[in-house]
């Protein structure tokens, strides 16, 4: 196996990931001196000698791919090939849809970003023509960039050049686990088919342990299920109270159908997507202004609690703890809004800041606070009031609720 390719030095001694058809390795492009990814197929592997129709099917797909420049679609540079092997020169990523958030919550903002993302890349695939046919969390790579996550749509081995005008007709391939009906029969299908697959993939994440689809018999009985009622319906007696939030239950209900005509479309998804994180974002205006300081952003890795140089005065380090505080209310301020019906005590043991905040003694605080650090400290006493009133007077916290929801 060769490892220079031109500009194109491949990293035989970093491997980053092996799979059933291709290694995956570090690459280096010595023309721009940037880190690359080399995904080596070994063509015996690839049944090369047996399939030479799939394997056409792939290099067209490749060639199509080379002049695709999307944030949410790995970027292939360049491929090549030699007598055992083909190359594929692609931009680098940090990890897969696998490795995100493992043992650790997922909130509602992750989903939205994540839907949002993926579904952008797929708009993209499908103005191209090319259906994936082999969605599933190893093929949704993670880069990390500027301290935000991007999702790229990856491996497109089994993808295909799509006719609009006729669907597709084709014996069973991919990841069986992430199977449409219509791919599990072999029957017709189309961009429709990824929606499903998709579908299970953000189930998957939102339920955690619970499997549902992993096997055939697990699959045999929840397509059966859904040909005479909704995914919504069948799952609902299978999970734990709020395990799922319901507005992440309503979307999957409208991704996993049978009926592939009746699932919400690529387009349909996007724009449900955008429009929630906008409305996420315009309710979160009275604690925006923490971004402009320094303070992670919904899709920031890591926190930063300094004030921006312009400031006058300094927090105190109270302060400045219990900021980080907020921003787990930034990240869960979605259940604030949308699920009126949780509890807030519930809601304020999950993010910590109820025994944090309660520690605060702010008779003790330097008083010359700016105007910004004095809206802080009134969202920290906004959250003890609201579970202080929640025990003595459940109609004023509701009403107290209501008004915090309303930015008022």
């Amino acid at each position: 196996m060769k490892d220079v390719f031109g500009c194109y030095k491949i990293h035989l001694d970093k491997k980053i990931n092996q799979g059933s058809q291709a290694n995956i390795y570090e690459c280096t492009n010595t023309d721009s001196n940037s880190l690359c990814c080399a995904r080596v197929i070994q063509k015996i592997n690839y049944n090369y000698q047996t399939d030479q129709q799939s394997y056409n099917r792939e290099l067209q797909v490749l060639e199509q791919l080379k002049w695709i420049r999307h944030d949410n679609i790995l970027a292939i540079y360049d491929y090549k090939e030699e007598e055992n092997y083909i190359y594929q020169f692609c931009d680098f990523c940090n990890g897969t849809l696998l490795d995100f958030k493992k043992g650790q919550n997922i909130t509602r903002i992750d989903f939205l970003d994540l839907i949002q993302q993926i579904s952008s890349g797929y708009l993209e695939l499908k103005k191209n023509k090319i259906i994936h046919r082999d969605f599933k969390p190893e093929n949704i790579l993670i880069k990390k960039k500027d301290n935000l996550i991007q999702y790229k749509i990856a491996d497109f081995g089994m993808s295909k050049l799509f006719d609009d005008q006729k669907r597709i007709n084709t014996n069973m391939v991919g990841t069986q686990q992430y199977f449409s009906p219509e791919m599990l029969y072999s029957t017709n299908y189309s961009y429709e088919s990824d929606i499903f697959s998709f579908g299970i993939i953000l189930f998957e994440k939102a339920a955690g342990n619970l499997d549902l689809y992993n096997d055939k018999k697990k699959q045999k009985i929840l397509l059966e299920a859904l040909k005479t009622q909704s995914f919504k319906q069948y799952i609902q007696n299978k999970l734990i109270e709020n395990q799922i939030q319901e507005q992440i239950l309503d979307i999957l209900d409208k991704l996993i159908v049978y009926d592939s005509q009746k699932r919400m479309t690529w387009e349909q998804l996007n724009s449900l997507a955008t429009n929630q994180l906008n409305e996420f974002h315009s309710f979160l205006e009275p604690i925006s202004n923490f971004r402009q300081r320094g303070a992670a952003s919904l899709y920031q890795f890591s926190s930063k609690t300094e004030p921006s140089s312009n400031e006058n005065l300094t927090l105190n380090k109270n302060l400045k703890d219990s900021k980080l505080k907020i921003l787990n209310i930034q990240n869960n301020m979605d259940q604030l809004k949308f699920q009126p019906q949780q509890k807030f005590n519930q809601f304020f043991y999950q993010t910590s800041l109820n025994k944090e905040a309660q520690k605060f003694d702010f008779n003790n605080q330097n008083q010359q606070y700016s105007n910004q650090n004095q809206k802080e400290k009134q969202i920290i006493q906004q959250s003890i009031d609201f579970t202080n009133i929640q025990n003595a007077n459940p109609n004023l916290f509701n009403k107290k609720q209501q008004t915090f929801q309303n930015g008022k």
